[in-house]
C-alpha cells in the first residue's frame, strides 16, 4: 500500500504543469486574431469573362453626372477609359469637353486649349493650397 500525501500530489502536478508550460509557451500571435475575409468568386477573374461594359459605362456616367462635382479622378488619363468604358473616339469627345492650359505656339501666351485623350482627367475645382 503506498500512502499519497497532498504534498506529494501537488509536487507532482506542479511539475507536469511545469514541462507542460515549457512545451507550449502559450503566446497567441497577431494573425491568429485576424479575421480574414471570406473567397469572393467574381466572374471577370475567369479566362473566359470580362468586366460588365454596360454597368462600367454607366457607372462612368454617373460619376461624370454626380461625383465629379466634389470628387476628383484627376490621376486617370481620358485614355485608360478606352476600350473598358467607351471607345477611342468617344472618349475624344467626352475628353474635348474641358479646356486646359496650354500655350500658343506662335505668340507663347497660356491658352485655354481642349483635352485630348492623353490629359489627365480634371479637378474639380481649383485648390489655393498646393
Amino acid at each position: 500500500n503506498i500512502n499519497y500525501s497532498y504534498g506529494v500530489v501537488g509536487l507532482l502536478g506542479a511539475a507536469v504543469c511545469s514541462v507542460g508550460a515549457a512545451l507550449y509557451d502559450g503566446q497567441i500571435s497577431a494573425d491568429e486574431l485576424e479575421l480574414h475575409p471570406g473567397h469572393m468568386h467574381w466572374e471577370h477573374k475567369e479566362w473566359n469573362k470580362s468586366y460588365d461594359h454596360k454597368a462600367l459605362r454607366r457607372g462612368f456616367q454617373v460619376y461624370k453626372e454626380v461625383c465629379q462635382a466634389c470628387h476628383s479622378l484627376q490621376y486617370f488619363y481620358w485614355r485608360m477609359h478606352i476600350d473598358v468604358t467607351h471607345t477611342k473616339d468617344e472618349m475624344k469627345e467626352i475628353a474635348a469637353e474641358y479646356l486646359y492650359p496650354g500655350m500658343d505656339e506662335d505668340t507663347g501666351d497660356i491658352i485655354e486649349r481642349p483635352g485630348t485623350i492623353n490629359d489627365f482627367m480634371p479637378k474639380p475645382y481649383e485648390n489655393e493650397i498646393k
